[in-house]
């Protein structure tokens, strides 16, 4: 899952915050082969995402009063917050009880950065989410257009 996080540009938050995330344990020697955090930020964003778009296109604002791009932009902001926080919340936690290896290096501000990264990771996913359901709703599928 990682890998993601190392292909596609992240907003400029730390390598060491990055060496923590990928799971390098405590003792600076390994990484983890348990879950980490980025793993779980990753399955996050794949559980909201398409939950919250399958909602607005067959759900509960598959109505042509909820027909329009500022529900849809509403939606997909609340995926990103949901998914934004999740990221914060575990990376700040480990910096704040001190889980993570000494040699590293990062502060609340990468943390923050981690977090918008993943919003906006979760935000192409809910477009691309979207290009892919759309088509067989019945009240929103021109949004978006």
């Amino acid at each position: 899952m990682a890998n993601i996080f190392d292909m596609m540009p992240r907003f400029s938050y730390s390598r060491d915050l990055h060496a923590h995330l990928k799971g390098l344990d405590i003792t600076c020697s390994s990484y983890s082969a348990g879950t980490t955090i980025y793993g779980y930020v990753v399955m996050i964003m794949l559980i909201v995402s398409p939950i919250i778009m399958a909602n607005f296109y067959y759900g509960i604002f598959n109505r042509p009063k909820f027909a329009n791009f500022w529900v849809w932009l509403l939606n997909v902001l609340i995926a990103s917050a949901i998914t934004f926080c999740c990221a914060f919340i575990q990376s700040s936690s480990d910096l704040k009880h001190s889980r993570y290896c000494s040699q590293l290096h990062f502060n609340t501000v990468d943390c923050l950065l981690f977090g918008f990264t993943a919003a906006t990771y979760t935000v192409i996913a809910c477009l691309l989410i979207s290009f892919i359901i759309k088509w067989k709703s019945l009240n929103n599928k021109k949004i978006p257009g």
